[in-house]
């Protein structure tokens, strides 16, 4: 099954060029034919020589055209090989590059939290030259020298039959022997490539936390991290090389006991006039060009063995639970002045790790509330679950009568805008990341978001102003910085639902009053239901109704004034926390 998934995934992105790739593979095939069609000219022109001491062109014309047309020939059938390549590779290319992406952003959330990032763009690249190699392999390689092999038995037969019998016996012998090898070879390679990923997705999670290493000084820890890696990788593929040298080693005598096989029985069939002078001298020529193809074979088969293994590896992130996907006809979610129900929700992590059981919870249209809470409470659960980024376990949630099980996610999370507390920005410009909340959105209203978000005069102050790139995951920028943008992008988007993930806890006190102005602003849309995830609970002070949750229950439900009048109350224990500074 995983073997036939990977051909699935290559033959649907290569069948749309099935005809150029016949174009590009008749090269090999018929390219084949040049040498043993070249001996066969050389053969017909010694015998003539044999035949007759005073030589001239007139009596060589034959095997001179045949020579001349193979050339021609094969020059031909390599070009229009070259013209198909260069019409169809790179756009195959990026079809591969384009169909794992969207498998890899097809999986579950945990997915993503489990696995490196840079170990996941190392293996949809690796996926792409792979298959790159092995086709190159293929033709180059498997294709033009099997047939070259095959075409120089042929000839052996015509020559003389016992020859070419005893060719073929050798052949059927040492043949399948290769390819068990090689087979056997296939996981040794699998290892070595999944050590080298290792070390490429460690280097990129170094350079990812870069600060983090500095601020440690750890740099001497992770390079013996490192040294760790690289002395696994090195033994896994000492063993790959050491099987390849065995291999060989063995293979090499096999190869020269065959040519001197074949040039005594040459010899003897000449003596006996059984062969022309000729015969023996194309035979010749042609042994040691099947001895070349069979070695090249061989070869080719063991970086053909390497590259499947690196595929197979590549391919095994694809293999994870896919997120489930949009069910068929799935409905297009467009509402306005949402209300929001969890009805009877039960989810766990893992099924000794229950979240939430037989929770339920309705927020009104244009309802805001908060959700409080320690760490662990469920609060952040309950968002992703909203986002559909984890999959129930029971019950559903529905927005405007929609079960969002029931409709596209696409239209599901582009009804809902989310201010997250750790923002990372993408690589882009300062306008692009804004505009990322809102891709039709032009200048003036990215602009008009930096604005209400208390960005914009910050961002007018830079050289390059909203064209300044923000680095990887807006390292450039302090942690106040993107957290504007962020809140600027979630200004941009203006959905009808909108999530606060503790969105000013990365401001300064006097921002902070300014910016939360300006989200007040967009709480007195009535139209807009708000979701607030808050452990400084003066920002929620003014929201409708605050929710107390501890181990995925709601034990306290009110607005702020009432809440702190629930003697030995929760909430009330952890303002007076607050208010008196045992908590920051």
């Amino acid at each position: 099954m995983y073997q036939s998934n990977i051909i699935k995934f290559f033959l649907s992105v290569t069948k749309p060029y099935k005809c150029w790739y016949l174009l590009i593979f008749q090269a090999p095939i018929i390219g084949s034919l040049f040498n043993p069609v070249n001996n066969y000219a050389i053969k017909l022109i010694v015998d003539k020589a044999n035949l007759n001491n005073s030589l001239t062109i007139n009596a060589i014309i034959l095997p001179i055209i045949l020579y001349c047309s193979a050339s021609i020939i094969l020059e031909i059938v390599w070009r229009l090989a070259n013209f198909a390549d260069y019409k169809i590779s790179p756009k195959v290319e990026a079809e591969i590059i384009n169909k794992a992406y969207f498998m890899i952003f097809s999986h579950k959330y945990e997915f993503f939290q489990n696995n490196l990032s840079g170990k996941l763009a190392s293996k949809i690249i690796s996926l792409k030259d792979s298959f790159v190699r092995v086709l190159d392999l293929l033709r180059f390689g498997i294709v033009w020298q099997s047939c070259g092999i095959f075409v120089v038995l042929i000839m052996m037969f015509f020559v003389n039959i016992k020859l070419g019998l005893g060719v073929l016996i050798w052949l059927l012998i040492f043949m399948p022997l290769m390819f068990f090898l090689k087979k056997k070879g296939f996981i040794y390679s699998q290892n070595s490539t999944n050590k080298k990923q290792k070390i490429s997705g460690f280097i990129n999670d170094n350079i990812a936390n870069i600060a983090t290493v500095l601020f440690f000084a750890t740099k001497k820890r992770e390079e013996l991290n490192l040294s760790v890696l690289n002395q696994d990788f090195i033994t896994t593929e000492q063993k790959r090389l050491k099987f390849i040298f065995i291999n060989h080693f063995i293979l090499g005598f096999v190869y020269s006991a065959l040519s001197i096989s074949v040039l005594f029985t040459l010899i003897n069939l000449k003596i006996k006039n059984l062969i022309s002078t000729g015969d023996l001298v194309m035979i010749i020529g042609l042994t040691f060009s099947m001895i070349e193809s069979s070695w090249g074979l061989l070869n080719n088969l063991d970086d053909l063995v390497n590259e499947a293994g690196k595929i197979k590896e590549s391919f095994s992130i694809f293999q994870q639970d896919f997120l489930v996907a949009d069910i068929d006809n799935s409905n297009i979610l467009s509402v306005k002045n949402p209300k929001i129900e969890f009805q009877n929700l039960k989810y766990s992590y893992q099924e000794d790790n229950l979240i939430f059981d037989n929770f339920n919870l309705k927020i009104e249209a244009g309802e805001k509330i908060g959700l409080v809470g320690v760490s662990g409470s469920g609060k952040s659960t309950l968002i992703k679950l909203l986002l559909r980024f984890f999959e129930l376990n029971s019950g559903k949630i529905v927005i405007n009568n929609f079960d969002i099980a029931k409709v596209s996610l696409e239209s599901l999370r582009a009804s809902i805008s989310i201010i997250p507390q750790e923002t990372n920005l993408f690589h882009r410009s300062i306008a692009e990341n804004i505009g990322y909340g809102k891709l039709s959105a032009n200048q003036e209203a990215i602009e008009n978001a930096a604005k209400m978000a208390k960005i914009h005069d910050f961002i007018m102050s830079l050289p390059q102003e909203y064209n300044t790139l923000v680095g990887e995951r807006g390292v450039k920028l302090s942690g106040g910085q993107r957290q504007r943008i962020a809140i600027a992008r979630a200004f941009l988007k203006n959905s009808s639902i909108l999530i606060l993930d503790e969105a000013t806890s990365s401001l300064d006190t006097e921002t902070e009053i300014e910016i939360q102005q300006s989200i007040n602003a967009m709480l007195d849309n009535k139209t807009t239901t708000v979701i607030a995830i808050a452990h400084r609970l003066s920002t929620i002070k003014h929201l409708d109704r605050i929710l107390v949750l501890e181990k995925g229950k709601i034990i306290e439900d009110g607005n702020f004034a009432n809440l702190l009048k629930i003697e030995n109350g929760k909430f009330k224990k952890l303002w007076e926390c607050q208010f008196n500074g045992m908590v920051s």
